[in-house]
Protein backbone atom coordinates (compact mmCIF):
# COMPACT_ATOMS: atom_id res chain seq x y z
CA UNK A 1 0.00 0.00 0.00
CA UNK A 2 1.33 3.73 -0.34
CA UNK A 3 1.79 6.01 1.60
CA UNK A 4 -1.03 8.08 0.63
CA UNK A 5 -3.36 5.42 0.60
CA UNK A 6 -2.16 4.26 3.94
CA UNK A 7 -2.76 8.12 5.10
CA UNK A 8 -5.97 8.20 3.92
CA UNK A 9 -7.13 5.50 5.76
CA UNK A 10 -5.09 6.31 8.91
CA UNK A 11 -8.24 8.31 10.93
CA UNK A 12 -8.43 9.82 14.46
CA UNK A 13 -11.41 7.82 15.68
CA UNK A 14 -12.44 10.57 18.27
CA UNK A 15 -12.43 13.18 15.07
CA UNK A 16 -15.67 15.07 15.36
CA UNK A 17 -15.28 15.82 10.99
CA UNK A 18 -13.60 14.52 8.58
CA UNK A 19 -9.60 13.34 10.13
CA UNK A 20 -8.13 13.26 6.77
CA UNK A 21 -8.23 14.87 2.89
CA UNK A 22 -6.75 13.71 -0.29
CA UNK A 23 -6.41 15.89 -3.30
CA UNK A 24 -8.60 14.78 -6.26
CA UNK A 25 -5.27 13.84 -8.39
CA UNK A 26 -3.55 12.12 -5.19
CA UNK A 27 -0.68 14.47 -5.62
CA UNK A 28 -0.98 15.48 -1.66
CA UNK A 29 -2.97 13.96 1.43
CA UNK A 30 -3.83 15.87 4.64
CA UNK A 31 -4.54 13.98 8.04
CA UNK A 32 -5.31 14.30 11.89
CA UNK A 33 -4.41 11.71 13.59
CA UNK A 34 -3.95 10.62 16.92
CA UNK A 35 -1.04 8.33 18.54
CA UNK A 36 -0.96 7.09 21.89
CA UNK A 37 -3.72 9.86 22.89
CA UNK A 38 -1.39 12.63 21.12
CA UNK A 39 -2.47 14.41 18.25
CA UNK A 40 -0.47 15.03 14.99
CA UNK A 41 -1.05 16.91 11.93
CA UNK A 42 0.48 15.11 8.43
CA UNK A 43 1.12 16.46 5.11
CA UNK A 44 2.45 13.70 2.33
CA UNK A 45 3.23 14.68 -0.99
CA UNK A 46 4.99 13.60 -4.24
CA UNK A 47 4.44 16.94 -6.07
CA UNK A 48 5.57 19.63 -4.12
CA UNK A 49 8.50 20.69 -1.17
CA UNK A 50 9.74 23.04 0.99
CA UNK A 51 8.05 24.70 3.97
CA UNK A 52 4.05 24.87 4.17
CA UNK A 53 2.23 27.00 6.84
CA UNK A 54 -0.09 25.13 9.27
CA UNK A 55 -2.95 26.59 11.12
CA UNK A 56 -5.08 25.71 14.02
CA UNK A 57 -7.93 27.70 15.61
CA UNK A 58 -9.53 26.71 18.88
CA UNK A 59 -13.52 26.24 18.65
CA UNK A 60 -13.38 30.06 19.56
CA UNK A 61 -11.96 30.60 16.38
CA UNK A 62 -8.41 32.05 17.51
CA UNK A 63 -6.01 30.98 15.08
CA UNK A 64 -2.58 30.14 15.11
CA UNK A 65 0.35 29.55 12.43
CA UNK A 66 3.63 28.49 11.69
CA UNK A 67 5.52 27.22 9.00
CA UNK A 68 7.14 23.69 9.13
CA UNK A 69 9.40 21.90 6.41
CA UNK A 70 8.57 18.91 4.13
CA UNK A 71 11.09 16.28 5.00
CA UNK A 72 12.14 13.81 1.94
CA UNK A 73 11.45 10.08 2.98
CA UNK A 74 11.80 7.93 -0.29
CA UNK A 75 9.94 9.10 -2.95
CA UNK A 76 7.72 11.55 -0.74
CA UNK A 77 7.65 14.45 0.98
CA UNK A 78 6.43 14.63 4.57
CA UNK A 79 6.00 16.78 7.60
CA UNK A 80 4.15 15.20 11.28
CA UNK A 81 3.74 17.76 13.76
CA UNK A 82 2.71 17.20 17.44
CA UNK A 83 0.03 19.67 18.08
CA UNK A 84 0.34 20.09 21.46
CA UNK A 85 4.10 21.01 21.12
CA UNK A 86 3.60 23.69 18.42
CA UNK A 87 0.42 25.42 19.06
CA UNK A 88 -1.83 26.86 22.07
CA UNK A 89 -3.98 24.65 24.06
CA UNK A 90 -7.02 26.92 24.72
CA UNK A 91 -9.51 24.86 26.29
CA UNK A 92 -11.44 22.04 25.51
CA UNK A 93 -13.66 21.76 22.28
CA UNK A 94 -12.85 21.19 18.43
CA UNK A 95 -9.88 22.55 17.19
CA UNK A 96 -10.15 23.10 12.89
CA UNK A 97 -6.40 22.51 10.84
CA UNK A 98 -5.74 23.86 7.94
CA UNK A 99 -2.69 23.48 5.56
CA UNK A 100 -1.10 26.28 3.33
CA UNK A 101 1.75 26.22 0.19
CA UNK A 102 2.16 28.95 -1.55
CA UNK A 103 -0.38 31.22 -0.31
CA UNK A 104 -2.77 28.16 -1.51
CA UNK A 105 -5.11 26.11 1.11
CA UNK A 106 -4.41 22.45 1.00
CA UNK A 107 -8.40 20.73 0.81
CA UNK A 108 -11.33 21.61 3.55
CA UNK A 109 -9.88 22.07 7.31
CA UNK A 110 -9.52 18.74 9.11
CA UNK A 111 -10.69 18.63 13.31
CA UNK A 112 -10.12 17.15 16.23
CA UNK A 113 -11.52 17.13 19.57
CA UNK A 114 -10.24 18.26 22.99
CA UNK A 115 -11.62 17.69 26.34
Amino acid sequence: MSFLAALALMVAPTAPAPASYCSPTGDWCTAVKRIQGAVFLDLGTFSFSGRYRLCVADSGGRRSCRSFPLSRRGDLWRSRVRWHTNFPRRGSGVYKVTWHYTGVRLGPPLSFRVR
